[in-house]
């Protein structure tokens, strides 16, 4: 059955008008997607954006970051795809932040495109 709170109660027993299933933590998680124009541009509007909302993940497109440069945030893993210069200006750059804490894992997926793949692990408490 599923509850108001999109989780299922595996065990039973639990009154899901009163609260939560007696089997499940609920935890929120935040996700953000920002089109930048440039990480090194942004770069301090993005430190507040992660003090003041404490996302678990942050999914940025156009960093506009040669392959050379990457970022380092403080508490979050940089993943990310450098820029393709055409015409002499950059492109196509994008990037995941996740939260340390956050179990994840990069994956690699052999494509004929270039993305960028990770894998976050849910975990039952």
């Amino acid at each position: 059955m599923y509850s108001r709170y999109g989780v299922l109660d595996v065990e039973g027993g639990g009154d899901l008008d009163a609260g939560y299933p007696p089997s499940f933590a609920f935890i929120m998680s935040v996700f953000i997607q920002w089109n930048m124009r440039g990480l090194l541009a942004n770069r301090e509007e993005l430190s507040l954006l992660l003090s003041q909302y404490d996302p678990t993940a942050v999914c940025i497109q156009e960093t506009l970051l040669h392959s050379n440069k990457t970022a380092s945030l403080k508490s979050y893993s940089y993943y990310g795809i450098s820029a393709v210069e055409n015409n002499g200006s950059l492109h196509g750059s994008v990037a995941i932040l996740v939260k340390n804490t956050t179990p994840h894992q990069q994956l690699h997926i052999n494509t004929g495109c270039r993305p960028l793949h990770l894998g976050l692990h849910a975990i039952k408490l």
